[in-house]
């Protein structure tokens, strides 16, 4: 029997790990699919309070684990597939063959990577299609690279390779960007980014 289990390993599931665990209720933290979730992939973030030089998803992702092991929280490297919230006690069943049985359960599973389900997407998929500018970047010197969507991430991922590709095309799916304004400025601005 657990007191307080939390499903989610980036940013907003390590800050609540530390608020829990201040409040003495020695918490589990399940880790899921990858400590630090989307973020850690992030190669640059300039919007973190506390780091006006910019800081890695690793480095921050890694600091914030550290904070979070010195108010005594618990990691398991584990992936949750259900959870039955029928009862005042609730039943939490991992991917291990392992059940946990606890009072509270706080979800912060995140945000993945969205596929637009197309023909011929999962065969090229490591092989010319790519979900992450920082792991595949390398791939794409002097090419010319695609990226669908236009938020934050589309943005963030541009700018990235806009270092090391020939030239970067953003397609919109909508009539609007969706990125924050200071991401799409920059992204606007940058001579190897184009928009459709």
């Amino acid at each position: 029997m657990k007191k307080v289990l939390i499903i989610g390993s980036g940013c907003s599931g390590l800050t609540a790990s530390i608020y829990v665990a201040r409040a003495s209720f020695r918490p589990l933290l399940i880790e899921g699919y990858k400590l630090g979730g989307q973020l850690i992939d992030t190669n640059n973030i300039e919007n973190f309070p506390g780091f006006p030089n910019n800081i890695s998803g690793y480095c921050l992702i890694n600091k914030m684990k550290k904070q979070s092991l010195s108010f005594g929280v618990r990691f398991l490297d584990s992936v949750v597939l259900s959870i039955n919230f029928k009862s005042y006690v609730k039943k939490v069943y991992l991917n291990n063959r392992i059940q946990f049985n606890c009072f509270y359960v706080l979800v912060a599973t995140g945000a993945s990577n969205r596929f637009l389900n197309v023909y011929g997407e999962k065969k090229f998929y490591c092989n010319g299609i790519s979900t992450c500018a920082t792991c595949d970047g390398f791939l794409t010197k002097d090419k010319t690279v695609v990226i669908i969507g236009a938020g934050d991430s589309a943005c963030e991922e541009a700018l990235f390779l806009s270092k090391i590709a020939r030239k970067v095309i953003v397609l919109c799916r909508k009539n609007r960007m969706r990125a924050s304004y200071f991401l799409k400025k920059k992204a606007l601005l940058n001579k190897k980014v184009f928009f459709i």
